[in-house]
């Protein structure tokens, strides 16, 4: 999406302006996705390193056989807090701070994608 400036817009009706703003947070947005490798035996961070500022994030299990399970560090194909079954998806909304993690019942790749949360920075 393309904005007229970074302070949005004004729109005119019949002659009468509306002082309505119409903030243009895509523009800010950042997009990142890629495949993850996953084993049954190591947990693996799926969201980076460090701070952030919250984003959205989705984990798609791309594959026709096995599940991928996704929780917090430390998390098990026996200890986790969703199972993905073979060609679905979870998406999250990620606070600031927190991590994710997966682990997978054989060695498969998880697709991922993160949005950053909608900013004016």
């Amino acid at each position: 999406m393309q904005c007229l400036s970074n302070e949005g817009f004004d729109i005119s009706i019949f002659g009468f302006v509306l002082s309505r703003r119409i903030e243009c947070y895509n523009a800010y947005m950042t997009t990142t996705h890629g495949l993850i490798a996953l084993n049954s035996s190591t947990a693996v961070r799926l969201t980076p390193p460090g701070t952030h500022s919250g984003f959205d994030f989705t984990v798609q299990n791309p594959n026709d056989t096995g599940y991928i399970y996704v929780g917090g560090e430390g998390v098990t194909t026996s200890d986790y807090g969703y199972r993905i079954l073979p060609n679905h998806a979870i998406s999250f909304e990620i606070p600031p701070r927190d991590q994710l993690y997966a682990v997978a019942s054989t060695s498969l790749n998880a697709a991922v994608i993160s949005m950053g949360l909608e900013s004016k920075n």
